[in-house]
């Protein structure tokens, strides 16, 4: 009788973009048989498996750009409150102390209402202009915290780095993760998430043939993959072209985890 084997711990961890672009360019698209087997009578060409045995395989997207994650925007800032934009080098205690001077982009700006038990303000500090950072500046002064540095700052080298939460290269999920609806021997409805990462990739090629990346383009794209992951407050959902809500990557997580939690 084998003995039942106890999991210790579970790490999660977050993907070098170097470790996902040594992948094989999948050139057909969303639907390249190299991602995995989606039918019964084809094989997956890159494992050779049937649609119960492969598993599934990744592809990657280059981006035009660097872009923040959206899941990860609050930590980032609150790696560039501690470093130097010059250097890169941690803070004193002494400049980490007071309000941030930060602007973060990924969250839209809102007017705090003053309610009747608020106590009176005292004197008005002085005034602090705040400063816009980019993505690809963060990712210039992230690139730059050495192995000490950023260990100080929380962050376990083997399983994640600073510069990783921004975004580089977006990885496409196998179509086991967003897999098709056959309505009848002609029609296929092709899951949200395929067509929001449709939507990333017509996008990111119209701003790769330009060369020169609009402003309009830039921002366009950035909300595109924000939406892919989570929809964030303040900002529209996404849509299809009939008006239906497309559904995030997150909102099929917590789908995940309440259906299990009612099993």
């Amino acid at each position: 009788m084998e003995h039942d084997k106890v999991v210790g711990c579970v790490q999660f961890g977050m993907l070098d973009p170097k470790e996902i672009i040594t992948e094989e360019a999948k050139r057909e698209g969303l639907s390249d048989p190299r991602l995995g087997a989606i039918a019964r009578n084809v094989n997956c060409e890159t494992c050779r498996g049937d649609v119960h045995s492969c598993p599934g395989h990744f592809g990657h997207i280059v981006l035009a750009q660097p872009f923040y994650h959206v899941l990860f925007t609050k930590t980032v800032f609150s790696v560039l409150e501690s470093v130097c934009f010059r250097c890169s080098r941690i803070l004193p205690k002494l400049y980490l102390e007071g309000s941030s001077v930060l602007k973060d982009p990924m969250r839209p700006q809102t007017n705090k209402r003053k309610r009747k038990d608020d106590p009176e303000p005292g004197p008005a500090p002085a005034p602090v202009q705040k400063v816009p950072v980019t993505a690809q500046k963060a990712l210039a002064i992230l690139q730059k915290i050495h192995t000490e540095p950023c260990r100080q700052l929380g962050f376990n080298l083997t399983f994640a780095r600073s510069d990783w939460m921004i975004i580089q290269v977006l990885p496409i999920p196998p179509p086991h993760v967003r897999p098709f609806m056959r309505a009848d021997s002609c029609r296929i409805y092709q899951d949200d998430l395929t067509f929001q990462l449709s939507r990333i990739i017509r996008l990111n090629n119209h701003l790769n043939a330009r060369k020169v990346c609009s402003l309009h383009g830039e921002r366009l794209l950035e909300l595109y993959i924000s939406q892919y992951y989570n929809k964030l407050p303040g900002q529209p959902r996404a849509t299809t072209d009939a008006g239906r809500p497309i559904r995030s990557i997150c909102c099929n997580l917590m789908e995940g985890k309440v259906l299990l939690e009612s099993m």
